[in-house]
């Protein structure tokens, strides 16, 4: 039985309800707050119809009470239903957890690939163990990835940070299968989008614009390097589109969130019932589909030893071999690499092949960051805001002096990708004709401030001491402008465990750098 009841909100109403419920004899199973309408529902265990009568007719006697009447479920547990039957039509498997991994609600595809019980409350299955999930995401909004097997199939873990409203942090978790990224990059692959062109007001990026001009009209290898978000994607395209390939193909592999069996398929497909009995075609490679085109290798400084040595016995000959085949295939096809590492640490580290380098390496192009050519900003941020106002039908929008200063300051750490996703709430939120510094979402920070040096006549203490305390120097000084962990590590070139010990260490959060 579920009943909505209207009434006033006077207090103990509640308990004189359930007292009549209690004098039936009769079992509580839900209750919720009708905050809309004022009122509660409750739901009960099944009751004869003259049970349910005469409980109706005494709630009705109750003072305050203005109404009662039967539905046929509650709004919190209908909509929980709902929940369970969209993320039952999945067909990856997603599961959330807590922050001590134990699993708190789980779809079909997850119950089924597990063998998970479906009561959820009375089985906390340990899902850290289960997968062995390490790299757990430490901010909401930046997923993290891990490459995974359960039961011999391969799958790349999809982590997010969540919270909801009133509720604790969770994660949620969602395993995508080989066969699901294929599809997605052959769909990304057939809906190809038109760049825009790179703004060059300041001297470095004109300067750059001309080496770009001769890297666009070469055929050979190029290696683009940069921070996240300066342009390497915009770049890579431009230089297909500008090229004598612009009619072909232009495909494109990301090697950092791929399994390596899953890229290696991707990237040279397979021969005829390589992986099944009923694999009577086999799979062409990106390699393959790009002949006489564009293949980009993005992140390529992640890519796994074995890749490499293909990729280098490709560069080498033109030829390939798919997974499971002995016939060579030979193809024309122009590489083009990006990456936001240094390559050549990796190279002296043994994380990437020498002899890969220089055949990538024949034109490189580095990509300055958003701060280090701040006359780029305002036409950038003009161009964005004159985009985003044509795209959403709204008049012409305007920077205000304060807007711009904010803009020029900020260090954007996420470069001109994060310009444009500030930008583009500014523009549909704006009210007026100008876009005003208070209207920028942008996280608070400290502008760098220079290392402080030494006083060597002062100092007394040893070596490791004094590196300690440069150390410590480094990192408050620049938090502020990176205040990730995982920023961080990408601007020092170490690992986010690494950084993430490190500012553990010297005590640095969000709350100590004010």
């Amino acid at each position: 039985m579920q009943l909505a009841i209207a009434c006033t909100d006077r207090t103990g109403i509640a308990q004189d309800v359930l007292d009549i419920l209690a004098h039936q004899d009769i079992d509580l199973t839900g209750i919720e707050i009708n905050h809309e309408q004022g009122g509660f529902f409750l739901s009960t265990e099944q009751v004869a119809l003259a049970s349910m009568q005469t409980v109706m007719a005494e709630i009705r006697k109750v003072e305050g009470v203005k109404d009662v009447k039967t539905t046929s479920y509650l709004p919190m547990s209908h909509s929980l239903y709902e929940l369970e039957n969209i993320t039952d039509q999945l067909n990856e498997p997603l599961f959330s957890m807590d922050l001590n991994g134990k699993r708190v609600m789980s779809n079909q595809a997850a119950n089924t690939l597990f063998s998970w019980p479906l009561e959820k409350t009375k089985h906390k299955i340990d899902c850290l163990a289960l997968l062995q999930l390490t790299e757990l995401p430490s901010q909401y909004g930046h997923p993290s990835y891990q490459n995974l097997q359960f039961n011999q199939r391969p799958f790349l873990a999809e982590i997010r940070l969540i919270q909801q409203k009133q509720l604790d942090s969770h994660y949620l978790v969602r395993l995508l299968s080989p066969k699901y990224l294929s599809n997605c990059l052959h769909q990304a692959q057939s809906n190809p989008v038109n760049p825009e062109p790179l703004q060059a007001v300041s001297l470095k990026m004109r300067k750059l614009l001309k080496v770009i001009d001769v890297a666009t009209r070469s055929e050979a290898p190029l290696l683009i390097s940069g921070e996240t978000g300066t342009g390497k994607d915009l770049l890579a395209t431009m230089s297909h589109n500008q090229g004598s390939r612009k009619e072909q193909a232009f495909l494109v592999l990301s090697c950092a969130t791929l399994p390596d069996n899953v890229a290696e398929n991707e990237l040279f497909g397979h021969a005829p019932f390589a992986f099944s009995n009923e694999d009577e075609e086999g799979k062409k490679g990106l390699l393959q589909l790009a002949d006489k085109g564009t293949l980009y290798l993005d992140e390529v400084g992640d890519m796994s030893a074995i890749l490499q040595v293909k990729l280098l016995r490709f560069l080498e000959q033109g030829k390939f071999r798919r997974v499971g085949d002995e016939k060579e295939i030979q193809v024309d096809v122009r590489i083009i690499c990006a990456t936001q590492h240094d390559i050549l640490d990796k190279v002296q580290s043994g994380e990437f092949r020498q002899d890969l380098y220089y055949r990538l390496n024949v034109l490189s192009v580095n990509l300055p960051p958003l701060r280090e050519r701040k006359e780029d900003i305002i036409p950038l941020a003009e161009h964005f805001v004159h985009t985003f106002c044509a795209e959403q039908g709204k008049p012409a929008l305007s920077l205000s002096e304060d807007c711009c200063q904010a803009l020029i300051n900020y260090p954007w750490p996420g470069n001109v990708r994060q310009l444009k996703n500030v930008l583009l709430p500014s523009v549909s939120m704006a009210q007026n004709t100008l876009i005003d510094a208070k209207d920028l979402a942008l996280p608070q920070y400290q502008p760098t401030q220079d290392v402080q040096k030494l006083n060597l006549t002062e100092f007394e203490g040893s070596l490791e001491q004094a590196m300690k305390q440069y150390e410590c120097q480094l990192l408050k000084s620049l938090f502020p402008s990176y205040p990730s962990s995982r920023l961080l590590a990408k601007k020092l070139g170490l690992s986010h465990t690494a950084i993430a010990n490190k500012l553990k260490e010297h005590g640095i959060n969000k709350h100590s750098i004010s």
